[in-house]
């Protein structure tokens, strides 16, 4: 039962993640490639690493994969919230948001890998949102 709880918030997540891209082929494309590259830090580094990453690509401006970043960060982060995590009040300074992870997720190993198996879940299904999203609009 709870699987499919966390299964729903991952879907939900990969949702709210691609709400506020672009119907165009460009902007899928960036937004698959980022989740993808998010993914991949995921796995490899962990839920921290994930978010500094994401941080490294908001660059305040208007672009694609800032405005994916942006999105992609902050659906992350409140999918922590509803596995367990402390609110986080939403500030765009990334040494807030870093100290956040540390504190809330990184020192609790069993959030950290709820967390981490449930992020990869809605990466997953956001990526191939994306990609069904460019081909829409593609074809």
């Amino acid at each position: 039962m709870i699987a499919l709880d966390l299964d729903l918030g991952a879907a939900k997540t990969a949702q709210a993640i691609l709400k506020d891209v672009e119907a165009t082929k460009q902007a899928a494309k960036a937004a698959e490639d980022l989740i993808t590259k998010t993914l991949g830090v995921i796995q490899e580094n962990g839920p921290y690493a994930a978010i500094v990453f994401l941080c490294s690509k908001i660059n305040g401006e208007k672009d694609s994969t800032s405005i994916v970043a942006t999105s992609v960060r902050t659906n992350l982060l409140d999918l922590a919230e509803t596995l367990g995590a402390i609110s986080l009040t939403k500030s765009g300074d990334f040494r807030k948001i870093l100290d956040f992870v540390i504190k809330n997720i990184c020192s609790d190993l069993h959030l950290l890998l709820l967390v981490k198996q449930t992020w990869e879940q809605a990466l997953i299904y956001a990526r191939h949102s994306a990609k069904s999203l460019k081909a829409q609009v593609g074809a």
